[in-house]
C-alpha cells in the first residue's frame, strides 16, 4: 500500500528543489503574467477603430444622419465614396466596411415599402469582419427605428429587456480571454513542471537513487504531479487581486476607509510612494478623511500653492 507520509515528504524534497530552479521559477512568473495579458490583449473579437465609408445615393436627411452615427472607437470618423469607387477603394484596403444606401431610401421607409441598404465587407479581417456586420446592423437599425418614431411609426414593443451585467459590464472581450488563458497556463505548466521534475532529477543523479529505494513506482509519480502541480494554481493568486480597495459609509464620512496597492503619493521617493502596502497585504485599510479638521490634524506636511 502506498504511504500517504511517503507521498507527502517526497512532494515536499520537488518543492525544495523547485525553488532552486530559477529558469522554472521565472517560466511560472512570465506564465501568470506577461502571457496572460498577451493573450488576452492580443486577441480580440470587438470591432475597434474599422474603417467605413458610405455610398450616399439617397442624399437624404436620413442617409446623411445614417452616416453620423458611426463614430470612434468603434469606427473611424465615415469616409464618403461614389459608386464606382468601392471596388477599388477595398482592393486597396482603405476601408473594412462600404455602407450603399440606394436612392429613395428614406421616401421608401416613409411610405412604408420595403428598402435594402448593402454592406461591403473586407472579409480578410475575420473577427473585424464578422462581428462589424453585427454592430452596422444594430446601428443602423436602431437609428431608422428612431427615426421613424419620430414619423408617427410605432415600433413599441410590449416589453423592454433591461440587461445588468454583474461581470464585465462592458461586455470587454480580453476579460474573458485572460481567464481562458489562466485555465490553460494552469493546465500546461502542470504537465510541464512535473516533466522538468523528472528530467531534474536525471540531471541531478538522483533519479537512481530514488529507482532503488523501497518506494513503488505510483509513490514517485503522485509526489511529483501534487507538488507540481500544486505550484501552477497558485500563480492566478498573484494575477488576481483587487489594486484598490474603498469603504464608504455614506452616513458618516469620517468613517470611510481606503487602501491602495502601494500608496498615496506617485513619486517614488516619496515615503508615502509604498507606505499602504503593507495594509493592502493584510486586507486591512487605513481612514479616510473628508473634514477639514481631520485632514489638518493627521497632516505631516503641507504645501502651498501660490498664483
Amino acid at each position: 500500500m502506498p504511504s500517504l507520509a511517503t507521498i507527502f515528504w517526497l512532494g515536499v524534497k520537488e518543492l525544495r528543489s523547485l525553488r532552486s530552479d530559477v529558469v522554472l521559477i521565472a517560466l511560472v512568473a512570465y506564465a501568470f503574467t506577461v502571457s496572460i495579458y498577451t493573450q488576452a490583449r492580443g486577441t480580440s473579437s470587438e470591432v475597434n477603430n474599422a474603417s467605413i465609408a458610405f455610398v450616399d445615393e439617397d442624399q437624404s436627411q436620413l442617409s446623411q444622419h445614417l452616416a453620423s452615427c458611426f463614430y470612434p472607437p468603434r469606427f473611424k470618423p465615415p469616409g464618403t465614396l461614389r459608386a464606382g469607387e468601392v471596388d477599388r477603394a477595398m482592393s486597396e484596403g482603405r476601408y473594412m466596411f462600404v455602407v450603399v444606401i440606394p436612392p429613395r431610401f428614406e421616401a421608401d421607409l416613409r411610405a412604408g415599402r420595403r428598402t435594402e441598404v448593402q454592406v461591403n465587407i473586407d472579409a480578410t479581417a475575420m473577427y473585424q469582419a464578422s462581428n462589424g456586420a453585427s454592430y452596422i446592423q444594430s446601428i443602423l437599425n436602431d437609428e431608422m427605428s428612431r427615426y421613424l418614431v419620430r414619423s408617427d411609426a410605432k415600433f413599441q414593443g410590449p416589453m423592454r429587456l433591461v440587461i445588468r451585467k454583474a461581470f464585465n459590464p462592458n461586455g470587454d472581450t480580453s476579460w474573458f480571454n485572460g481567464i481562458v488563458a489562466i485555465i490553460n497556463q494552469i493546465t500546461l505548466l502542470t504537465v510541464i513542471l512535473t516533466g522538468a521534475a523528472l528530467i531534474r532529477e536525471r540531471e541531478h543523479g538522483t533519479l537512481e537513487h530514488l529507482m532503488v529505494m523501497p518506494l513503488t513506482a505510483f509513490e514517485i509519480a503522485i509526489a511529483k504531479v501534487w507538488a507540481n502541480g500544486l505550484v501552477a494554481p497558485l500563480g492566478p493568486r498573484a494575477t488576481y487581486g483587487a489594486l484598490a480597495r474603498y469603504a464608504f459609509d455614506v452616513g458618516d464620512w469620517e468613517k470611510s476607509r481606503w487602501s491602495v496597492f502601494l500608496g498615496a503619493s506617485g513619486h517614488p521617493a516619496s515615503p508615502f510612494y509604498a507606505n499602504q502596502h503593507a495594509a493592502w497585504a493584510s486586507c486591512s485599510m487605513t481612514p479616510m478623511r473628508y473634514g477639514w479638521a481631520g485632514i489638518a490634524a493627521g497632516a505631516v506636511a503641507t504645501q502651498r500653492l501660490l498664483a
